[in-house]
Order: C-alpha cells, then sequence, then structure tokens
C-alpha cells in the first residue's frame, strides 16, 4: 500500500512538472509548392489538348508589411518544347509577387497535344522553388529534405 501510494505521488508530480513546460512556438517562415490534392507530382496525357492545371505556391508567414517575391525554376526534359507541348501562363511565371495579405500564388501551365511524343526521352516539366526576397523564408516544407520545394510532370 505505501509503495502504492509512492507511486501515484510520483507519477503526479511527473505529470505537473510536464505540464508546466510550453512547447516552443514554430515560427519559421517558409513557402512550398503543391497542386489541389497536396501532391508533388502529376502525369499529363500526351492526349490532353487545351488542358489547364494549375500548381499553388503557399507562403506561410506571420502577417507581413511589405511585398515578398519568390522566384522558380522551369526545367524542361528532351523530349517537351515549350510552346509546342506546353504554355506557362504569363501572369503566372517567375517570380511572383506576394502582397500583403496574400499567402497563395497560382502556376497555370496549359498543355497541348503531343501525339508524336517520343517515349524514350525525358518528357518532364520541373518546377523548383529558387529564392526568395526575404531571406529569413525557407524553400519547401521545414526539415533537411525541404519536401514540397519542387514539383515534376511527366507527359506521357
Amino acid at each position: 500500500m505505501k509503495n502504492s501510494k509512492l507511486l501515484i505521488l510520483g507519477l503526479t508530480a511527473l505529470l505537473a512538472a510536464s505540464c508546466a513546460k510550453e512547447a516552443a512556438p514554430f515560427d519559421n517562415p517558409f513557402v512550398y509548392i503543391n497542386d489541389i490534392n497536396g501532391g508533388s507530382s502529376a502525369t499529363i496525357e500526351k492526349e490532353s489538348n487545351n488542358l489547364i492545371t494549375e500548381l499553388t505556391v503557399n507562403l506561410s508567414s506571420k502577417k507581413f508589411d511589405k511585398d515578398v517575391t519568390v522566384s522558380y525554376t522551369v526545367t524542361v526534359g528532351n523530349g517537351l518544347t515549350e510552346g509546342v507541348d506546353f504554355k506557362i501562363q504569363p501572369s503566372t511565371k517567375s517570380p511572383l509577387t506576394f502582397s500583403p495579405g496574400t499567402y497563395s500564388m497560382p502556376v497555370r501551365i496549359i498543355w497541348y497535344a503531343s501525339p508524336s511524343l517520343d517515349a524514350t526521352k525525358d518528357n518532364t516539366v520541373k518546377f523548383a522553388l529558387e529564392g526568395c526576397s526575404d531571406g529569413r523564408v525557407g524553400l519547401g516544407l521545414p526539415g533537411k529534405d525541404k519536401l514540397r520545394s519542387k514539383y515534376i510532370f511527366t507527359k506521357q
């Protein structure tokens, strides 16, 4: 009986001590890219014509009082040609400017039919976050892997 009272008293003290600790808030701003489903890649059918896809570049940050500019690069595989197989809507090309109060910006891609697509070539279009005007803003989700800092379309 005496041991069980000591055990209960010890557990109560441990519980009280752990409740007194406050978790450090997560305040590191970051920017990431994904599609409407939260994915980081998609496949486009080669027969798709005038198909519009949209990526979203999101800024996770406390309220800011001046514009924040985010740039991204586009790397096109040797099997595709911009203007022939796809086109990035000019108003959503890099860099994107986030005005105060804006935390999400679209990147729209129009896909055109590619009936003679060569499956032996690199038929990808890769978007990668490149930089931010605010040096405190990380690229991709926090962590060493920088998840969501890239998005890959594969046309097949």
